[in-house]
């Protein structure tokens, strides 16, 4: 996909290749003990068991080199890496296994109502990096990610919980970030309440930008622009296996990199 059609669109997604399917099968080995850990069972699983969250429990170096296997590398993998700003100090993170189950999403103990018919009718959607903060749960802008990198273990098509974005919504919500923002030094950018403007613009893009379920097969690479509101489908299959990803945000030095 050229630039100028991912930059209207905001996302794309790359097939197979040998490189992706070499680094696939070091990534399922190591999601494998991951998930036969009880302790990372205990802190990771969410709506009801339903999801398991596993931020940065891929455990990858810089390069996103699996422990045991290789680099990330594969045309999706250097398009995400040509969306990072030039003083990108070239580090993909550890890795965030992200886990689906049949089920998803059931209501946990503690969410509210409102919240839970959120994720399951609109897809949890959400803006990376805009995060709830305090015990008001005021959105500010604290992790200024790059660029959005999924890669999929398995089959995510026939309802198993895909990926799902809004296309076009990364424009509306770039240009609220950058009114909201102007003007402000960069060492306050993440003090501002967005709360309102980006529930509002949410709102709009629900309402105008065509809401997109990304099913792939193993070893596809979907790309997201970093602005692109998206989220997870209720699962819809009849299969009892779980759906397993694997994503990376590359994070950005400033805010004001993320607005640029």
């Amino acid at each position: 996909m050229s630039t100028a059609a991912f930059e209207n669109r905001g996302w794309a997604v790359f097939d197979p290749e040998p490189a992706v399917d070499a680094w696939c099968a070091a990534a399922n080995i190591r999601a494998d003990a991951v998930m036969r850990d009880p302790r990372r069972a205990r802190e990771n699983l969410r709506h009801g068991r339903t999801w398991f969250v596993g931020v940065d429990v891929m455990g990858c170096d810089p390069f996103g080199t699996v422990p045991g296997g290789p680099k990330l590398a594969g045309a999706g993998v250097e398009f995400a890496a040509a969306q990072m700003s030039d003083n990108w100090s070239g580090d993909w993170g550890r890795g965030q296994l992200s886990v689906a189950y049949p089920g998803y999403p059931r209501r946990d103990p503690q969410e509210s109502v409102a919240n839970h018919r959120f994720r399951a009718l609109r897809d949890g959607a959400h803006l990376d990096g805009l995060l709830p903060i305090g015990p008001a749960r005021r959105r500010k802008f604290v992790e200024p990610h790059g660029v959005i990198v999924g890669i999929a273990l398995d089959d995510s098509r026939a309802g198993r919980s895909p990926l799902v974005v809004w296309e076009g919504s990364h424009l509306r919500l770039r240009a609220m970030m950058r009114a909201a923002l102007r003007d402000v030094p960069e060492p306050q950018m993440s003090d501002i309440d967005l709360t309102e403007v980006y529930a509002a613009t949410r709102k709009a893009c629900f309402a105008e930008c065509p809401r997109i379920e990304l099913g792939v097969e193993p070893g596809q690479v979907i790309v997201l622009h970093r602005a692109l509101l998206h989220g997870i489908a209720p699962w819809r299959s009849p299969t009892p296996r779980p759906r397993r990803a694997v994503y990376f945000r590359p994070e950005l030095s400033t805010v004001t990199d993320w607005l640029a």
